[in-house]
């Protein structure tokens, strides 16, 4: 056995998941769920040194080897050492993926950094990816619930994951670079309790702006996101299932002003046609503002995991954005329904419903692609 060599991100050949402030030098600070680096390595064993910061919310990590996840594990404050292999045949390529498994949680400061591998052998060059995809969305995006059994209830980052998830099964199957920028309880126009600052597009401009908080923004999680450094192909939006829940949830009052915020239903349990305006205009909003920002980008709204009630309503607003902007580089995609039997926890969607979803994106966009 060869001795172990230790180097840094910057000084292997790696494919980069996820947005963050990386000029190619020095160590890798990650922010969004599914963020990570994958590279090929010829050796029969490899470490990897990872430093983790957090408050509440604990940080967590996948390793996956040649597509399978073999490592899962929540990472302790400061620096840790993880072996991800050893024993194995050094002339045999494999191709290695370290990603953050959870969200970026507000003014918590959730720092994941991969400062080093330490391996046995060579590092090889990755082949470029075959398409870019951007997935946004909410807790279905976050990956929640995913790895709780199915009574399990508690928000905790333990039930978060992002293996068995549609969008690295989307990206698996299509040969894809992808990244996530997503918050569990956001919306298009509201989170779920009627707060009108937990909206996907509020952020949507920043390096990582569900990460706020003098420590993150430290970090330059709150700088102005370069679009230009890499254009997707495809933007996936996954939202409007926490729009729809904000109609049963109590009002929100902002602590700071007294404003009362709330979207109604009237007497017969119809939707107030004020509160659908809103979240409407906030729909075509987001569509006006992700065709500035991608201007060649297939956008996809996706939405139906866990319920479709709004459809009708977001059919209507896509018809007039299309007609008003003639952009028809766009679409309305409906995904199904999470069954009895494919929850996981927390009522959220479970592998076999990530599943379903992944294959309704894989036949859409090898059709568009083709």
């Amino acid at each position: 056995m060869s001795e172990l060599r230790t180097l840094g991100p910057d000084e292997i050949p790696l494919h980069l998941y996820g947005r963050t402030n990386w000029k190619g030098d020095g160590p890798i600070e990650l922010y969004w769920s599914a963020s990570g680096i994958e590279f090929r390595v010829a050796a029969s064993e490899l470490w990897v040194r990872i430093e983790a910061e957090y408050d509440q919310y604990e940080q967590w990590v996948a390793i996956e080897v040649n597509g399978k996840q073999v490592i899962r594990m929540m990472l302790k404050r400061g620096g840790s050492d993880i072996c991800i292999f050893r024993g194995l045949s050094a002339q045999t390529p494999k191709t290695v993926r370290i990603f953050k498994e959870m969200q970026a949680i507000g003014e918590d400061p959730s720092r994941f950094v991969i400062h080093s591998v330490s391996a046995d052998g060579m590092f090889l060059p990755i082949p470029p990816k075959k398409m870019k995809i951007e997935f946004v969305g909410d807790s279905i995006t976050s990956g929640e619930g995913l790895n709780g059994a199915h009574e399990e209830m508690d928000w905790v980052p333990m039930v978060f994951g992002t293996c068995e998830h549609y969008a690295n099964y989307v990206a698996k199957a299509l040969d894809a670079d992808y990244r996530l920028i997503s918050q569990s309880g956001w919306g298009t126009y509201c989170g779920w309790d009627n707060d009108p600052k937990s909206a996907l597009p509020e952020i949507y401009t920043k390096v990582c702006g569900a990460a706020s908080g003098a420590e993150n923004a430290a970090a330059g999680t709150m700088d102005e996101y370069d679009f230009s450094s890499w254009q997707p192909d495809v933007v996936v939006v996954n939202l409007g299932t926490n729009d729809e829940g904000a109609f049963h949830s109590a009002p929100f009052t902002d602590p700071k002003t007294g404003k009362i915020y709330a979207q109604l239903l009237n007497a017969d349990g119809t939707y107030e046609e004020m509160s659908i305006r809103r979240f409407c205009r906030a729909m075509d909003d987001f569509l006006a503002l992700l065709r500035l920002k991608n201007p060649k980008s297939r956008l996809v709204w996706c939405y139906g995991a866990l319920g479709d009630a709004l459809m009708p309503f977001m059919q209507r607003t896509l018809r007039e954005y299309v007609d008003r902007t003639g952009d028809k580089n766009v679409d309305l995609l409906r995904l199904p329904n999470t069954a009895a039997d494919a929850f996981g926890s927390r009522m959220h969607p479970g592998p076999e419903s990530h599943k379903r979803m992944a294959n309704t994106l894989i036949a859409y966009l090898k059709k568009s692609f083709n």
